[in-house]
């Protein structure tokens, strides 16, 4: 996604700890989050089933399983 689309999404979209008004926290925020990928769930959990749980089609997280 570009940085320029990360920040304006912590500017104007609720998330899960509230959008952030403040212009250089969410440029801070969209510069130093990175969300994991498959691969990076993959080599951390590696005893688990890794599931892409889906919203209108698109990832909306992955989630990883691992059954008793």
């Amino acid at each position: 996604m570009p940085h320029a689309m990360k920040i304006w999404i912590a500017e104007h979209w609720m998330l899960s700890r509230g959008s952030y008004k403040n212009r250089k926290v969410a440029e801070y925020k969209a510069k130093t989050i990175r969300l994991l990928s498959k691969a990076d769930m993959k080599r951390l959990f590696p005893d688990s089933q890794i599931y892409n749980e889906r919203f209108v089609g698109l990832t909306k997280s992955i989630v990883a399983y691992s059954g008793f």
